[in-house]
């Protein structure tokens, strides 16, 4: 395999917030592909905390096509959903504006990298709400109704655009994921570590990282007497 190039867009989760030693998931994927294939993989992470899919859109046509990336991974949506002021308020994106994202977004993606992989959506820890927006006075929702739908219209825009699409949402709402999480709606540590495994899990299986490497079986305990014999 020749030496690619791993490239990310996405949010503040893609941008690796609240992760205990400062690196996300995606950081980890990086320490860990490098460390099991030195010298085949660089990386790039684009991820911005705040980003939607309209400015993703907007990364990917300027930042991510001027790195000619190997493989691009897109993992944003949430901002999309955020309902200011009231639980019942309005989306910050129209269903309308998020479809037009999204098919810009697959579009361009598709046009410039040979791999694209979108990572979903995780469900919200909706007890953890209501927050503050980025003017730290604004209160916001999440609502995993609206996540559920929304992540399903991104894997059914994925599968139109011939896009793999890791759908982490219906893995994370079974468990007990509020214990993977520091707020509402960023992963801890040990969110960031399960997330990067199963994106590395993901690459895996479509070939585009090698699989784990087999270790090697120790050899067979030679008996006292055939050493001595020997």
């Amino acid at each position: 395999m020749s030496y690619k190039t791993i490239c990310c867009v996405g949010d503040s989760v893609a941008n690796g917030y609240w992760c205990d030693r400062g690196l996300g998931w995606f950081g980890r994927l990086q320490e860990t592909i490098a460390a099991n294939y030195p010298k085949m993989f660089g990386f790039n992470n684009l991820a911005k905390s705040g980003d939607r899919t309209w400015d993703v859109y907007h990364r990917i046509a300027s930042e991510v096509v001027t790195r000619q990336p190997d493989i691009l991974l897109i993992a944003v949506g949430i901002n999309d959903l955020i309902r200011w002021n009231s639980p019942d308020g309005a989306n910050d994106q129209s269903e309308t504006s998020r479809a037009e994202a999204w098919n810009n977004v697959l579009s361009t993606a598709k046009a410039n990298v040979g791999q694209v992989l979108v990572i979903g959506l995780l469900p919200n820890v909706e007890g953890r709400y209501p927050t503050t927006g980025w003017d730290d006075i604004t209160p916001m929702w999440h609502r995993n109704s609206d996540t559920a739908l929304y992540n399903a219209d991104i894997e059914r825009w994925c599968q139109q655009a011939d896009i793999p699409f890791l759908n982490i949402y219906d893995y994370w709402i079974q468990m007990d994921y509020e214990a993977y999480f520091e707020d509402g709606g960023h992963p801890n540590g040990r969110g960031h570590a399960l997330l990067s495994t199963q994106v590395i899990e993901k690459l895996q299986q479509l070939g585009w990282v090698p699989p784990p490497k087999t270790p090697k079986k120790p050899l067979a305990r030679q008996s006292v007497a055939t050493e001595w014999l020997a």
